[in-house]
């Protein structure tokens, strides 16, 4: 009996070991024990918080598990396993990973090993941009399915968030106050704060528009208009309101009034520039004009005269001339 336990020993250890001199993998392959083909679970991962990552091995075969930058959680063999890794860990140059490998029979096929991030949210910083002041501005990063987004306004006097707190999007208005402001974000995400720096902000004053023209104007007289702004700066649009309903997108447009029915009519003339100086927000500037019925002369007494009659003296007729209007 001791020389037949004696005997199976040495037939196993030969089996899983040296068969014709082929390598170890080439012997587990011709023992039947495929190696583990997929790692099912997910790849990226919140530090401390379990995970599940499960394997189908043959039939007859057991699952052997194990982890590099935290802890499985219970049993390290089956066909599923719970693990925990480790916060604080070094990812970079100790990246997480999951390995598995089967058993069967005394012989072990090959390891798989699946790489596992952290899930760790990256922003990219949005270009630094100049605003006007008393404008509005939206600003927006990828959504990172992040627990939370705390937005903030560095000086907090240089604008305000009108929404989207706690949201990957925000609405500014900043205030009409030339200084340099900085928006900053921290992105909470398992349990862990992001802090970033999203983009640099210049604050200007927005422009303010000046128009120029008659403000005494008689209807039926062509009327000049422009106007200029301060800062000076190219602009892309103008719009122009007569105060009648007429408008005009010229730069410097000329307007005739129709005559007033009754007296002299005021009227405001008003210009919406559009991008003055570079600014979303439309300036608008305003002259008061009035408009007054253009002069009639009445002559009287209404008859002919022919000056070079030489019968007609100086003194022979009368003429009343009266400018109306």
């Amino acid at each position: 009996m001791p020389n037949t336990i004696k005997l199976f020993f040495i037939l196993f250890f030969v089996a899983c070991v040296s068969v014709n001199g082929q390598s170890e993998a080439e012997q587990k392959n011709n023992m039947g024990i495929l190696p583990p083909s997929t790692i099912t679970g997910p790849l990226k991962v919140c530090a401390g918080i379990g995970v599940q990552y499960s394997c189908s091995p043959p039939l007859g075969a057991v699952a052997h598990w194990s982890v590099q930058g935290g802890i499985i959680v219970g049993s390290t063999t089956g066909n599923t396993v719970l693990v925990a890794f480790n916060p604080g860990v070094n990812t970079t140059t100790n990246p997480y990973s999951v390995s598995v490998y089967y058993e069967q029979g005394g012989c072990s096929s090959t390891t798989l090993s699946t790489t596992i991030l952290l899930d760790k949210p990256t922003v990219t910083p949005l270009p630094n941009t100049t605003v006007c002041g008393s404008s509005y501005a939206t600003y927006t990063i990828p959504d990172v399915q992040a627990d939370s987004y705390t937005w903030s306004i560095t000086p907090s006097t240089a604008g305000s968030i009108e929404s989207g707190q706690n949201s990957n999007s925000i609405h500014v208005l900043w205030n009409q106050s030339p200084q340099i402001a900085t928006i900053k974000l921290t992105i909470r995400k398992c349990n862990i704060n992001y802090p970033f720096t999203i983009t640099t902000v210049t604050i200007v004053n927005a422009p303010t528009v000046t128009l120029s023209g008659p403000t005494y104007i008689c209807s039926g007289t062509p009327a000049n208009f422009s106007f200029t702004t301060v800062p000076a700066g190219s602009s892309s649009s103008v719009l122009w309101h007569f105060g009648d309903g007429s408008t005009s997108t010229s730069a410097s447009p000329s307007y005739q009034y129709h005559a007033p029915t009754n007296g002299t009519v005021g009227y405001t003339v008003t210009a919406t520039v559009s991008g003055a100086g570079g600014c979303l927000m439309d300036a608008i500037g305003a002259l008061p004009v009035t408009v007054a019925p253009s002069p009639v002369v009445a002559i009287s007494p209404m008859r002919d005269l022919n000056l070079c009659d030489p019968t007609n003296t100086a003194s022979s007729f009368i003429y009343n001339i009266i400018v109306q209007g």
